[in-house]
């Protein structure tokens, strides 16, 4: 290779890096100018506080408006005041506080003075209200979701910040305060059955015209009936009684139920009823009554007053016999 060359190849180099510099330096952003969106860290952090500064929390969405105070033993517990006396979804309620502390946005679309309307603010999907212990107020609106299923458009009110949030945070504060409500029916992990002795069940269904009733034997997980008939409960006939205690809702679908409430469901004329008695407690009574044209139950714990809806898949009990558990 001659040195003409050599020469030529090293020129070549260097106004091709020359034009690659010359290129970056008219198309990359500008970082000195102010109006350029941030994307650290610290600028999309919505709200970043503890649990125990937060006072109260309000919020309204479609499904109607709620409030979050502090519990009186806790600080760091939120409870719901109207649904004190209802056994908590403790993991909705920790959802909440983990998002309500930690806020924070995936980017800013916008920063400038912008139309309400066009990310949905001025009919906001929900109003978050969030007032801490000093004084302190933070106001925030969930508009429109952005398209492609990203998240939801956010913004602070008298704000002009727009930001995008994901479904993940967003979700908490679409929520129904009855889904706050534990959707433990019956379950020997909850507080109020758990490690007590069953005495007795009771079973009547529209298949079958007598009531069943089983008493539990001294023998771990071993039952008898007593009524229609007198017969050892078989093995397969075991494990169906032990789900009764077992019983898991999807959904809750009313709450502080008239006895209207309780006939426009169904359950004057139910298609199973159970009872459980425990030893030095009051009998439970469950009513279940189907919902037409549905692959669900409606399902009824009296001393509760609520009604859930069940999947019949979790309920495949409902119709047995007598001699099915034997």
């Amino acid at each position: 290779m001659t040195t003409n060359t050599k020469k030529a190849i090293i020129l070549s180099i260097s106004v091709f890096i020359l034009s690659l510099i010359l290129f970056c330096v008219k198309y990359l952003p500008d970082n000195s100018n102010t109006e350029d969106l941030k994307t650290d860290k610290q600028s999309l952090n919505i709200i970043n506080e503890h649990i125990e500064n937060i006072n109260n929390i309000n919020i309204i969405n479609d499904y109607g408006e709620y409030n979050f105070v502090k519990g009186t033993n806790d600080s760091s517990n939120l409870v719901i005041e109207e649904l004190i006396n209802y056994k908590k979804n403790q993991n909705a309620f920790d959802e909440l506080s983990d998002k309500v502390c930690n806020f924070v946005a995936d980017k800013i679309v916008n920063i400038s003075e912008t139309d309400q309307e066009l990310y949905g603010f001025n009919i906001p999907r929900a109003k978050i209200n969030i007032k801490y212990n000093n004084n302190l107020e933070i106001k925030l609106l969930i508009g429109n979701a952005a398209p492609g299923n990203i998240g939801y458009y956010v913004t602070k009110q008298d704000s002009s910040q727009v930001y995008l949030v994901s479904d993940n945070v967003i979700s908490v504060f679409l929520k129904s305060k009855l889904d706050y409500i534990s959707l433990d029916i019956i379950s020997q992990k909850s507080d109020d059955e758990a490690m007590k002795d069953l005495e007795y069940v009771e079973l009547t269904n529209n298949n079958q015209d007598e009531k069943i009733k089983i008493i539990k034997t001294k023998s771990k997980n071993k039952y008898n009936i007593i009524e229609p008939i007198q017969k050892k409960v078989s093995e397969v006939g075991s494990k169906t009684i032990e789900s009764f205690e077992n019983i898991f809702a999807q959904k809750i679908e009313a709450i502080n139920l008239t006895s209207e409430d309780i006939e426009n469901f169904g359950f004057n004329n139910p298609v199973a009823s159970l009872n459980l008695k425990y030893k030095d407690q009051e009998v439970i009574n469950i009513l279940i009554s189907e919902i037409p044209e549905s692959e669900d139950f409606f399902v009824f714990r009296k001393d509760y007053n609520i009604i859930y809806r069940v999947s019949k898949s979790n309920l495949d009990w409902v119709y047995i016999k007598t001699d099915d558990l034997i």
